[in-house]
């Protein structure tokens, strides 16, 4: 990858290009083998955030100043279009059972509200803590002690996620199981840039390896080819092996 300058890197700018195009197509009708190959869009952002994030850290920089600087650009403009959203409904139809308390709470704070909204909230849940993930980045950890710590963090997810019932409470749905699986693909966008090619090229071997085992598995099952979008909330090995490899390549 091309590094301009110590802050820009043109090829994450056009891979954030085809990241958002492919969220944008993933809300229009399209047939459901091109909803499956679009299906790597968000995890491709998160690897991306932290990639460029990589690039661009502040050392000298609060974490109180770096959380404004990321709410100000996350969430503001996501209020300024709810609110002007919900104002220009209120006026052309008031009768409409979007504008009700519930939905308009729960898209203000990115629960779930109109919908969309959700990934605002996991990138701001990644941003609480990139710096963590960023002092991890920097010890003096070779790629495989750094991607192993990663690789083991995000089994303890998969394991709580199927052996205890936390997604039936607020502080799972919502939080844990979010946060902890785009942590772990932040944090290989911090390292990204700086492996090796043969490791580069092993990692993505093992996501695609990883997708190709989960299909068979399914497909022993169902009889047919299972879409990973199936296991995108909260996300879990099925769905991320995918778009990892994806996004790798």
């Amino acid at each position: 990858m091309a590094v301009i300058n110590t802050s820009r890197d043109t090829s994450i700018d056009l891979l954030k290009f085809i990241g958002l195009s492919m969220i944008i197509l993933a809300h229009v009708d399209i047939p459901g083998i091109v909803a499956q190959l679009r299906n790597f869009d968000v995890p491709l952002m998160v690897l991306l955030s932290g990639a460029a994030y990589g690039l661009s850290v502040r050392k000298d920089q609060s974490y109180l100043a770096y959380l404004f600087k990321r709410f100000e650009r996350l969430a503001l403009p996501v209020w300024i279009f709810l609110t002007t959203y919900f104002i220009s409904l209120l006026i052309l139809s008031p009768d409409s059972k979007t504008l009700n308390t519930y939905t308009i709470l729960t898209s203000y704070s990115f629960i779930s509200g109109i919908g969309y909204v959700w990934i605002i909230r996991v990138f701001f849940l990644v941003a609480l803590i990139a710096p963590l993930l960023y002092w991890l980045h920097t010890r003096r950890l070779n790629d495989i002690t750094y991607l192993t710590i990663i690789f083991v963090t995000y089994l303890l997810y998969e394991v709580t996620l199927h052996f205890t019932d936390l997604n039936s409470n607020w502080f799972g749905q919502f939080i844990l199981f979010y946060l902890a699986p785009y942590a772990a693909v932040f944090a290989i966008g911090l390292r990204l840039i700086d492996l090796s090619k043969l490791l580069r090229h092993s990692l993505t071997l093992f996501c695609l390896t990883a997708f190709i085992s989960f299909l068979i598995y399914h497909y022993k099952d169902t009889r047919e080819l299972v879409s990973t979008q199936g296991y995108k909330y909260p996300p879990t090995a099925s769905h991320l092996s995918y778009p990892l490899a994806i996004s790798l390549i």
